[in-house]
């Protein structure tokens, strides 16, 4: 079992990954807590994304012609969110042993 004092370093650049994500997000328009989010669970990968996101006016404008997301998008989310929730599982998995 790995002592406390080993995760540190992962929450430490968890904590600051997740705060410039927190100030970009929120720069562009969308949930500081979200970009908070991206940044705390995904580190690098999450600074990719918020980097290569649309700032949030031209989204929605994109998205008030389209009336509605494609199904592309949905396909998207969903691996996503299956995704994310296989990794806690994971993550959850490992912590209780």
């Amino acid at each position: 079992m790995l002592a406390l004092i080993e995760y540190i370093p992962y929450i430490i650049v968890g904590l600051i990954m997740g705060v410039a994500c927190l100030i970009l997000h929120q720069k562009k328009g969308y949930s500081p807590v979200s970009g908070f989010l991206w940044g705390f669970f995904f580190s690098a990968l999450g600074l990719i994304v918020i980097l290569l996101e649309k700032p949030k006016a031209e989204h929605d404008k994109e998205i008030q012609e389209k009336k509605g997301l494609s199904i592309l998008q949905w396909v998207l989310i969903f691996v996503g969110v299956g995704t994310l929730l296989i990794i806690l599982y994971f993550v959850f998995l490992s912590l209780s042993h």
